[in-house]
């Protein structure tokens, strides 16, 4: 009797041992099995954010650049497609927000006081960023009266010295230099929002919206509602005080011409995943090639 009771307890023992191996198993399996799902998911929309990027190519080469956008009738596909900075559905799965690059500022410019504007309407300080950029950039030792060189960058922990290259490579480069480096982190991405990798031509007149015109130059609040006001509603007007602060080199380098850059995200979910990739395009037929990416960036949801 009792060697028939231990039979059955080890039986009974061995059967909820196998009972919960299978449980783990299965719950093994539909993790692995939820995985490859997501895994799926997260491929086909990187290669639909890929395909919807080639497709914005092809839309803008044979497309129409006008102020504010691209028109094109192409099918399965907006009529017009805005470059305001503005999510724009395109299907189920796409959306574009793009910018035109016409009212975006230069990393490779020159034009100091409009990066020094730029800055200072995100900071609110007097800080003088002018004269670090130019000491950073020069090939000299001697720093200007609010500028840095070797001595200053020497100081803290990571020691690092100015590029001395002449240009800037990268807007994150800008937050190495003095004054720039304790800019709020917060404040240095909506800085960098502003700049595209372009080094050819000017802003368009056409595109620089009343919002970055403040940010660019030194207006007070009336001259910008007059701004606001105009854009709307009597763009000529608009585009006369644009060319006279041009004139003034308030604007150096702006023209009427189309630029031809677009500067975006492209954000594409499929079932559960999501993926953004930011694109900076440049479109000139006059080149080799029709197009040139300069900035293509993967990020996942």
């Amino acid at each position: 009797m009792q060697k028939s009771g231990f039979a059955l307890a080890m039986v009974l023992w061995i059967s909820a041992i196998l009972m919960a191996s299978t449980i783990y198993l299965l719950g093994m399996y539909k993790k692995s099995v939820n995985n490859a799902f997501i895994l799926n998911d997260k491929l086909q929309a990187e290669l639909l954010c890929d395909t919807s990027i080639e497709r914005l190519k092809f839309y803008a080469l044979t497309g129409k650049f006008q102020g504010g956008g691209i028109t094109n009738h192409l099918k399965n596909f907006p009529k017009k497609l805005s470059l305001k900075n503005q999510l724009q559905k395109i299907d189920n799965n796409i959306s574009f927000k793009l910018n035109a690059g016409g009212q975006m500022f230069s990393i490779y410019s020159s034009n100091l006081s409009i990066l020094d504007n730029l800055v200072k309407s995100y900071t609110h300080d007097t800080r003088n960023y002018i004269d670090p950029y130019m000491d950073w950039l020069d090939l000299d030792s001697s720093n200007l009266l609010n500028g840095a060189e070797n001595g200053y960058y020497f100081i803290f922990t990571k020691a690092y010295k100015p590029s001395n290259r002449g240009v800037i490579q990268h807007p994150e480069e800008l937050f190495l230099l003095k004054n720039f480096k304790d800019i709020n982190k917060s404040i240095k991405k909506e800085i960098i929002s502003n700049f595209h990798f372009v080094n050819a031509g000017g802003m368009n007149v056409e595109a620089i919206s009343p919002e970055n015109i403040r940010k660019y130059m030194k207006i007070n609040d009336f001259e910008f509602l007059q701004l606001v006001q105009w854009y709307e509603k009597d763009f000529l007007k608009y585009k006369t005080f644009l060319k006279m602060h041009m004139k003034r080199n308030q604007l150096e380098g702006a023209n009427e011409t189309a630029t031809k850059i677009i500067d975006g995200e492209i954000i594409v979910t499929y079932n559960k995943a999501r993926v953004g990739k930011r694109v900076n395009l440049f479109f000139r037929t006059s080149y080799k090639r029709p197009y040139i990416t300069y900035k293509n960036q993967l990020s996942y949801d």
